[in-house]
């Protein structure tokens, strides 16, 4: 028997500095941690890599809890306890 597809949605965002949000994060590695799924899937961690203009994105995303991660070189690692409800998401990271 065959799984029906679950639904799953994209986030995407943007990396910014947590005192100016006017100063943009470039060369950044944002990493998406499934902890708890609404449905009976097992998504596998994704990684993003930030483009020139902070811009990062992930395309199949499941409902559910996620810890966001972001990193980069000189920066403290900042995390952050996400919940995906039925819509696609954009989010600061900052």
């Amino acid at each position: 028997m065959t799984q029906p597809e679950w639904p799953h949605y994209a986030l995407s965002g943007r990396t910014v500095h947590m005192y100016d949000t006017t100063r943009i994060i470039t060369d950044a590695t944002v990493k998406l941690y499934p902890s708890m799924m609404i449905y009976d899937v097992s998504p596998d961690m994704q990684s993003a890599v930030v483009d020139t203009s902070g811009f990062f994105q992930f395309d199949t995303v499941y409902p559910g809890l996620y810890s966001i991660q972001v990193y980069r070189d000189e920066y403290r690692v900042v995390s952050k306890e996400i919940n995906i409800n039925y819509s696609d998401r954009f989010l600061q990271v900052s």
